[in-house]
């Protein structure tokens, strides 16, 4: 990850952002992400038990994925008035949207929220490829809850849990992309 910060804007939202770099081309990248069993791999990987993929949907321009999947969270990072929000076994939803623009270009658009809790996080950016061996992605979130009081307190801890997530999730793909890209994979969908 390049860098990453936080900030509270209002009483009911925190936002971050961050940048991380892919070791492939946008084509490289795009054929990964359309890949079903990459984003199963991805989850199963890095924890995540009973994975639903509820869309799938793939074509030139789109890759678009919705799917619910269940995460086990310790104690340990979380006071104890939070823990009734995030402690323990929870299902979390996620629809991601990623948008072909031009074959050196890609909008991203994340929503992720844990079910039954009332904080959720949206997110929106872009993939850019840097060159035939590098991509940057750059997201920016608002993470938001509802709850009077503690709201911003539950929102920056929810944050910083998608921050950690995101961390492993880049690490996982950069992996990914370092075993594929010594064989001959090519972008089933590419940009004419």
């Amino acid at each position: 990850m390049l860098g990453s910060g936080y900030a509270v804007n209002s009483m009911d939202h925190v936002n971050f952002q961050l940048e991380q770099l892919y070791p492939a081309d946008l084509r490289l990248l795009w054929a990964t992400l359309g890949r079903r069993e990459y984003v199963e791999s991805k989850y199963r990987s890095l924890g995540s038990t009973d994975l639903h993929i509820l869309e799938f949907d793939v074509d030139e321009h789109t890759i678009n994925v919705v799917l619910e999947r269940r995460i086990r969270t310790s104690d340990a990072a979380v006071p104890a008035w939070a823990r009734v929000f995030f402690v323990g076994s929870h299902v979390l939803h996620h629809q991601t949207r990623w948008t072909r623009v031009d074959p050196r270009n890609v909008e991203v658009e994340l929503e992720i929220w844990p079910l039954g809790a009332p904080v959720r996080a949206q997110g929106g950016g872009a993939v850019i490829e840097l060159s035939d061996r590098s991509t940057q992605l750059n997201l920016s979130f608002a993470v938001k809850c509802d709850i009077p009081a503690v709201g911003p307190k539950v929102a920056q801890i929810f944050a910083n849990q998608m921050k950690r997530a995101l961390d492993q999730d880049h690490g996982f793909t950069v992996s990914y992309l370092r075993q594929t890209a010594t064989t001959t994979r090519q972008d089933p969908i590419a940009v004419k």
